[in-house]
């Protein structure tokens, strides 16, 4: 894949002016498969920047449409994000038309519970999704993360029944959450949203009802607004707004 890196740190600074341009992903780091991409790392030195540049649509729009690159992923990063351990992110930057190594290393609790939340986002979504190239890359991102968590060898069963040992409470991952929803969330919530998964991958593989009662009362513990018709792709959506921080523009 050859892209002009140089060139879309000078357009991204353009729009972006006081950030950091971090090139990362698969693809940059020499692992380039069939489904990689480019992630580009725009990293906000300040929260409330960050907070509103996310909000300024035709600006991101304008930004994409001079890209013109599909397989280019924009990820919007305040630097409190990798202060607290989000992201493990490895890559370049430019300095001064300087290309410069770049290495957030994430902490490794944080990075595990993630990778575990993106696992079964990934499972659920080859489940529930009707597209078959989405299936695709579904089952794709799901085998790569189990590897990751050094879990490649086990089935997907297996692989369920291992959740109920995951470390799943930290106090900064709660309150960032808290930060972002603006309100206050169960302090278990990451232990409802893993068990809101499990119930929803066995629904859709099973259609029992004790799996679809369970993810509805789960998910009425978890959001404000309450299910008022049963649709699987719903609760996929309303799911996925918990299972990691990344703002992908």
């Amino acid at each position: 894949m050859d892209l002009d890196f140089e060139k879309i740190n000078k357009v991204l600074k353009k729009f972006f002016p006081k950030t950091k341009i971090v090139f990362g992903g698969s693809a940059v780091g020499g692992n380039a498969g069939e489904y990689s991409d480019i992630d580009v790392y725009i990293i906000f030195r300040f929260f409330l920047s960050f907070y509103r540049s996310a909000r300024r649509k035709e600006i991101i729009k304008s930004a994409k449409e001079i890209l013109r690159n599909e397989r280019i992923n924009l990820h919007f990063v305040p630097n409190i994000f990798l202060l607290v351990g989000y992201y493990r992110i490895k890559g370049f930057y430019f300095f001064k038309e300087e290309k410069k190594e770049f290495l957030s290393s994430g902490s490794l609790r944080l990075l595990r519970l993630n990778s575990v939340k993106l696992c079964l986002k990934n499972l659920a979504g080859l489940k529930v999704s009707k597209d078959i190239n989405g299936r695709e890359k579904f089952k794709h991102d799901f085998l790569k993360i189990l590897k990751f968590l050094g879990k490649a060898d086990i089935s997907e069963l297996q692989f369920l029944n291992s959740l109920k040992d995951e470390e799943t409470f930290y106090l900064r991952d709660w309150f960032l959450f808290c930060l972002w929803h603006r309100r206050c969330l169960p302090l278990n919530f990451e232990r409802i949203v893993i068990d809101a998964f499990y119930h929803l991958i066995e629904y859709a593989s099973t259609q029992a009802d004790e799996h679809k009662n369970s993810l509805i009362e789960l998910l009425d513990r978890l959001e404000r607004e309450k299910i008022r018709d049963f649709y699987q792709e719903d609760c996929f959506k309303r799911l996925d707004k918990y299972v990691f921080l990344i703002f992908l523009v």
